[in-house]
């Protein structure tokens, strides 16, 4: 099944500043003295605005209301029942971290509009020492932001972490987002209505411990400790590692190089037969180059390859999936803009997707972006998947719901959602 990634970007600012000396003359002859009348009184020079005092609470919220019609099923997942898309088609169904307890049956969202979220996020001394951060997701794409070990009720602790920096170094504990991947969990942080395959491909948030530094204004070195994939609570596994290494030469481009290896589920195993998970080690590799072509023009490059490594003793194998997306995102003017998004995406095994079967998939979207107001970001898009077997769900046999699916190559949609946010 897919499992909740969101990745963190670095804006610098440079300046620079000039001095000048006056210069001096001799003195001349005293000059005749002026009358009040005919020489008014200088007005006082104006002070200068005091510099305001940074908020101790800021207050942030966005609600993503959206609509999909996949074309020609009810269901949008591949044949075997696990959901096709992230987010905007369908979820589950889930189970407990040790895979034996349903703890939230399968939805589908197709031809009917719904709420994905409505998310609220507080964040405490963002400009101080000491910090912290709170974020809640309400709506249908809480279950999917739900880490293991959290209830899949339509509401989420998305992130709740506390912070601590001092001078270039900034240190955060607690839930927080991922730091692979170019697409993140907040849609107005998202160029595309839809998630791409590499957005389920990667982690969508870790519970641990994470270490910042700014080594200067064009190199941010990351690291830390979690317990693993979306795993919310510690499963007596080793402790997955992150790396991350952000570098901008210039203001026209960007590079960021991540990586997360540990132990991880192979087999989650069944608590309703007393059969123990099975844990290997899984390793990602993630790339993201970004190019300011120009000031209308943005280019992205976004790369992953993953594998979760075999168990001998048990008769299984490693697992890998990879893909790449490239995307072109052009501002046409301050409201208009458009999204293009190339992707391709292989699961060797069906193991990540949970397609079962292994597949590859190509996928192409276009995504028209009218933002009216800095608070409002209306979104029409197409998107076309095609698969290299019938790997996506048709139309239950003989229209009986009770049937097994039939397959198809293929699978299109349409979509439109509406983005409030606040500020």
């Amino acid at each position: 099944m897919f499992g909740t990634r969101t990745f963190a970007a670095a804006v610098f600012a440079f300046s620079a500043g000039a001095a000048g000396a006056l210069a001096q003359t001799p003195p001349g002859p005293p000059a005749p003295a002026a009358s009040p009348a005919a020489s008014p009184a200088p007005s006082p020079s104006p002070s200068a605005a005091p510099t305001p005092t940074p908020h101790v609470w800021q207050l942030a919220a966005f609600s993503d209301i959206g609509f999909t019609s996949v074309a020609g099923t009810d269901a949008v997942r591949f044949v075997d029942g696990a959901p096709s898309r992230v987010f905007d088609g369908g979820n589950g169904p889930f189970f407990d971290s040790n895979g034996g307890r349903l703890i939230a049956g399968p939805n589908n969202f197709n031809n009917v509009p719904n709420v994905q979220n409505v998310n609220l996020q507080l964040t405490v001394n963002p400009a101080g020492r000491f910090g912290g951060k709170i974020e809640t997701s309400l709506g249908t794409d809480a279950d999917f932001l739900a880490s293991n070990g959290q209830p899949r009720s339509s509401t989420n602790l998305t992130q709740a972490y506390l912070q601590y920096a001092a001078g270039p170094a900034t240190v955060i504990a607690g839930k927080f987002a991922g730091l692979a991947g170019y697409e993140v969990a907040e849609a107005p942080g998202n160029v595309n209505f839809s998630r791409d395959y590499l957005y389920a491909a990667v982690m969508s948030t870790v519970s641990g411990a994470r270490v910042s530094f700014v080594a200067n204004p064009k190199v941010t070195l990351i690291a830390g400790a979690n317990n693993g994939w979306d795993d919310w609570k510690f499963a007596g596994k080793k402790k997955t590692l992150e790396g991350s290494l952000a570098l901008t030469p210039s203001p026209g481009y960007s590079v960021n190089l991540t990586t997360y290896n540990g132990s991880d589920f192979l087999v989650s195993g069944n608590s309703a037969a007393g059969t123990p998970p099975i844990y290997t080690n899984r390793m990602l590799y993630d790339g993201i180059l970004t190019i300011h072509a120009t000031g209308a023009l943005t280019l992205v490059a976004n790369v992953d390859n993953a594998t979760q490594l075999g168990s001998p003793l048990a008769g299984l194998s490693s697992q890998h999936w990879a893909g790449i997306a490239g995307y072109a995102i052009y501002q046409f003017t301050p409201k208009y803009g458009l999204a293009l998004r190339k992707e391709t995406f292989r699961d060797a095994q069906g193991f990540r997707t949970g397609a079962g079967v292994p597949l590859r998939i190509q996928t192409s979207t276009a995504t028209l972006n009218y933002t009216p107001t800095s608070n409002f970001i209306l979104r029409l898009e197409y998107r076309l998947d095609a698969s290299d077997g019938d790997n996506f769900a048709f139309r239950h046999t003989g229209g009986d719901p009770a049937a097994l699916l039939t397959g198809r190559p293929n699978q299109s949609s349409i979509g439109v959602e509406g983005v409030v946010k606040v500020p």
